[in-house]
């Protein structure tokens, strides 16, 4: 019983976290200013972030950190991000969101694995299968495993999360394409994004 209900656990976790991170609505607040640091994701080819220099119905100029200065035209620009700032796991924090990932997943994973191990060792001791001490081990082994497991998985979550927390802003273009149509084929939409 206790193993079910830690799988489905995991399970909602599973999908409430993905879509809770994909949340993030635009601004209402799309006013920019010279200066503000802008990402910029291009309909093809690589974003460009950095300070914004202007923007107009002809293109975003944006400057680098290396201080070249890119101009975009609005056509080729799917979305406008604007910094809101360093987040708590930014590369001059990383260190702090390494161990943490480090010690809440290895905590996390001992848990799952001794749960693991001792629905293991239940069954065993259900069929009669406890010769030489095997339940107990199981239920170390699920300990171990699981750690270390959990303790990598977290290692390795902390080290990849996290940067410069970023908020989408009105798209400089409207977007033009086909959509589904009730009746069965496509219709011609336009849709601009706030």
């Amino acid at each position: 019983m206790m193993a079910r209900l830690l799988y489905i656990g995991l399970a909602a976790a599973a999908i409430v976290a993905p879509l809770a991170a994909s949340c993030q609505t635009p601004s209402a607040d799309s006013t920019l200013r010279a200066g503000v640091r802008v990402r910029a994701v291009r309909v093809r080819g690589s974003d460009v972030t950095g300070a914004l220099v202007s923007i107009d119905d002809r293109g975003v100029v944006i400057r680098s950190p290396s201080g070249r200065s890119d101009t975009l035209p609005t056509a080729t620009v799917g979305e406008l991000w604007r910094s809101r700032g360093a987040g708590l796991c930014s590369p001059n924090r990383r260190v702090g969101c390494v161990i943490a990932g480090l010690v809440i997943g290895t905590a996390g994973g001992a848990g799952t694995g001794a749960a693991i191990g001792r629905a293991a060792a239940r069954r065993d001791r259900a069929n009669n299968n406890c010769h030489d001490g095997i339940c107990e081990i199981h239920k170390l082994e699920g300990l171990i495993f699981g750690g270390v497991v959990g303790g990598l998985t977290g290692l390795f979550i902390g080290a990849s999360v996290g940067g410069e927390h970023w908020e989408r802003l009105a798209s400089p273009v409207p977007r033009v394409g086909f959509v589904p149509a009730r009746g069965g084929g496509f219709t011609l939409a336009w849709s601009r994004s706030f």
